[in-house]
């Protein structure tokens, strides 16, 4: 099950147990635990290698203040759940759908204020706004390209045959190169 950083976990993951094991042409059942395993940690990887979250996920976001746009961390993004405020009389509230627009086309995706209108006034306080928003291809694995699908698989079954660094000459090879190359076109690009 692949991490949405806030805490829960997405509702499943990318590759199956099964698809894993006919990768690393493993089949007996021995290994079924340890290679469930290996593929959590192999799709958590991708995920924070490239910068997404595969599977529909909740996440929030917590700024100290409204800005213009605001960035969301991780792609794609498929929507905006709530954008919750402490108002100068320090109690919550919620901004208007009206208020905002989300573009969900860009990565990463923004939120940004509708035409003519204003964030609302926060207080002076370092969590004044929470931003909920999911994020993920879709609710199941369907929408994942197959380029990183692949390379989840890949990296399980590397890491099933060889359980630390693999030594290549002199060279120290942690992650094997395929990996990484199918990974890099669905990186999202670092804006910090």
């Amino acid at each position: 099950m692949a991490w949405d950083g806030t805490g829960t976990a997405a509702a499943a993951g990318i590759v199956t147990l099964a698809e894993a094991k006919l990768w690393a042409k493993v089949t007996a059942a021995d290994d079924d635990a340890l290679i469930t395993s290996l593929i959590a940690a192999a799709e958590e990887y991708a995920e924070e290698f490239t910068r997404r979250r595969f599977v529909h996920s909740t996440e929030t976001k917590v700024l100290p203040r409204f800005a213009d746009p605001i960035e969301l961390p991780r792609s794609p993004l498929a929507s905006v759940t709530s954008i919750i405020y402490i108002n100068t009389a320090g109690t919550t509230a919620s901004v208007a759908t009206s208020v905002y627009s989300v573009d969900t086309a860009v990565e990463p995706g923004l939120i940004r204020l509708a035409y003519g209108q204003s964030w609302p006034t926060t207080r002076d306080v370092y969590n004044a706004v929470t931003i909920t928003h999911v994020v993920g291809y879709s609710a199941d694995a369907t929408s994942v390209p197959d380029g990183i699908k692949t390379a989840v698989k890949m990296l399980v079954a590397h890491w099933y045959e060889h359980r630390e660094s693999v030594v290549v000459g002199t060279i120290t090879a942690e992650v094997p190169m395929g990996v990484k190359a199918l990974l890099w076109q669905f990186r999202v690009p670092d804006t910090d």
